[in-house]
């Protein structure tokens, strides 16, 4: 139950951060640039976290 909270909360958190750049960052090529910004930094920040529960026993 306690990862379904969690990955219920990253849902929640991206979502809210790819509202509020789409309206501060405009478009970029084409692209929705809040999107691929949270996006990047999502993955960037999941990378880290499964390093660190992977490799250094954290978690």
């Amino acid at each position: 139950m306690k990862r379904l909270l969690l990955v219920a909360l990253g849902g929640a958190v991206g979502a809210v951060l790819r509202y509020a750049l789409s309206g501060a960052v405009t478009t970029f090529g084409g692209l929705p640039a809040g999107t691929l910004v949270v996006n990047v930094l999502g993955s960037f920040f999941l990378g880290v976290v499964m390093y660190d529960s992977m490799y250094l026993g954290g978690g």
